[in-house]
């Protein structure tokens, strides 16, 4: 018979949607937020460039594969679940109020308050925000992680059209760099009218993510019951730890789900830190590539609800290297469209967005699937840490082609599709659930024969014994 889903756990979904649309601020915006940084930075200097701004994104990253894998291990089992997501909201929260005060300050002050805060903060939010919702509805689980990893897809359409209504209301273009060539691929604002605006933009952007957040936690609760099931003690937390290092860390499924995710992590941390500045340089309208930047969000928000679907109904075998396919494609094609047409540059811009962030999604799933549920956090937070590699890894990159005023965009997006290649040929050899199913029934069957057959000794040494 037909059965409504509990009220309490569509509003719980509904509010870990919120918390991570929010929270999801961070890394959805910062290519937005990018110009506007520089721009203001080079007040003070003007030999900075957006490459050297563009670390901010890496060096959160580091932090945030670190703080992943603490977050699942230590954090969220000795706090539990409500208390880990309040604490990652309360530090996400700090990050633009630090960022307000260290902005005209050293570079790697700024990187470590903004950035390294941001991204810690985010892991300390997502693994809660995983599980929590889950306990309404255990039965889709991939509908349930993809609906509110959506929200982290969203929070690009929802806050980089606010951040440039707050930065630049009038839509002031900006102008190629006046210390090198004309066709320089380098743009900056200059405007006092703009550059005024920017340190004051972090002090309204901390107050909207209070309020959301708050309004979220009211929300997203676990089901009666669930709360007491994942309080932990040392020993559980040790408990957890054996299990990730006996069985975790000799699973090759978890080293395959590490490596896909850190092979899409480096493309989505590469097009979130250079879709402006390359957008600028092809169109100066700031108003326009906001609003390509609002759809950015929307397409990233729909890749994970889509993905949920998908992996309800594909094997994460079959569906995750035919999309890392269609990225590796798109991402060789970017650099000649653009200098062609405007509108086919946005339409693969967004189909990057669609394919690249499916994983975020997908991969959880599947590693919600093949691994034992009691320690699904400690999983997630080991597989985060791939997180630091990819961040490392898009650092070397910005040196290797953003070290100059002349950046090298076509070499930077063929080195992208190669990691894309890379995701497709690892997502291949990803175990399904029902393998795992067939191969415990298997070791099942195995030991009831061997206990039959010992059954059988033990009868035949009994007869021996009487005759």
């Amino acid at each position: 018979m037909f059965s409504l889903p509990p009220i309490r756990g569509i509003l719980s979904v509904f509010g870990g949607f919120l918390i991570n649309m929010t929270v999801g601020a961070f890394h959805g915006t910062f290519g937005n937020m990018l110009p506007y940084l520089t721009s203001y930075r080079r007040q003070f200097d003007p030999a900075v460039r957006s490459g050297d701004l563009a670390m901010i994104l890496p060096a959160g990253g580091i932090a945030q594969g670190i703080s992943f894998l603490l977050a699942g291990s230590l954090i969220f089992p000795l706090l539990g679940p409500r208390r880990c997501l309040l604490l990652g909201c309360i530090v996400f929260v700090a990050a633009p109020f630090l960022g307000y005060l260290t902005l005209e300050g050293n570079l790697l002050i700024l990187a470590l308050c903004y950035g390294s805060l941001s991204a810690t903060a985010v892991n300390m939010v997502l693994i809660p925000i995983i599980l929590i919702p889950v306990t309404w509805f255990p039965n889709s689980k991939g509908k349930v992680v993809g609906f509110t990893a959506c929200g982290f897809g969203l929070s690009a359409f929802v806050f980089t059209p606010l951040q440039t209504l707050l930065i630049n209301p009038g839509n002031i273009k900006p102008i190629n760099n006046l210390n090198t060539s004309e066709d320089s691929e380098s743009v900056y604002f200059t405007s006092p009218e703009v550059l005024s605006r920017v340190p004051t933009s972090l002090l309204y952007l901390g107050c909207i993510y209070s309020v959301l957040f708050a309004l979220g936690l009211l929300l997203c609760v676990e089901k009666d019951g669930e709360e007491k099931k994942k309080s932990m003690s040392l020993d559980d937390i040790r408990k957890s730890f054996r299990y990730l290092v006996c069985t975790g860390l000799r699973n090759r499924d978890f080293y395959l789900l590490w490596l896909t995710r850190f092979s899409l992590l480096v493309v989505c941390g590469g097009i979130l830190s250079h879709w402006k500045s390359f957008s600028l340089h092809i169109n100066k309208d700031d108003r326009l590539v906001s609003i390509v930047g609002g759809g950015n969000g929307a397409v990233n928000g729909c890749s994970r609800l889509l993905a949920g679907v998908l992996m309800d109904r594909f094997r994460f075998s079959s569906l995750m290297p035919v999309l890392c396919c269609l990225l590796s494609g798109c991402l060789l094609a970017l650099y000649w469209v653009s200098m062609a047409v405007f509108p086919g540059f946005v339409s693969l811009l967004w189909f990057i967005f669609l394919f690249a962030f499916m994983h975020f999604a997908t991969v959880p799933t599947q590693a919600i699937q093949l691994f034992d549920k009691e320690f699904n956090s400690v999983i997630l937070g080991g597989i985060g840490l791939a997180d630091s590699a990819a961040y490392t890894c898009l650092a070397l990159l910005n040196l290797t082609f953003f070290s100059s005023d002349h950046s090298q965009y076509l070499h930077f997006f063929i080195s992208l599709s190669g990691f894309a290649i890379l995701a497709s040929i690892v997502t291949y050899f990803v175990r399904d659930n029902q393998t795992k199913q067939i191969g415990e029934v298997n070791n099942s069957q195995t030991n009831q024969t061997k206990e039959i057959w010992e059954v059988n000794n033990s009868q035949t040494s009994q007869t021996k014994d009487i005759w």
